[in-house]
């Protein structure tokens, strides 16, 4: 859970840094960019412990 915790902090940190250096629009681009991004793993990893299973 310490890797978790860990990565949380750093993408907190990275957002506010975004947060700090740009407009709202282009924050929310950035933003659900990430998030689409960040699915895109997440469906990769399920996919690889089910195939794995």
């Amino acid at each position: 859970m310490v890797e978790t915790r860990d990565a949380k902090n750093k993408i907190n940190e990275a957002l506010n840094r975004i947060l700090i250096n740009e407009d709202s629009d282009v924050f929310a681009r950035k933003l659900e960019h990430i998030v689409s991004v960040c699915k895109e793993k997440i469906d990769e990893l399920r996919n690889s412990k089910n195939n794995s299973q």
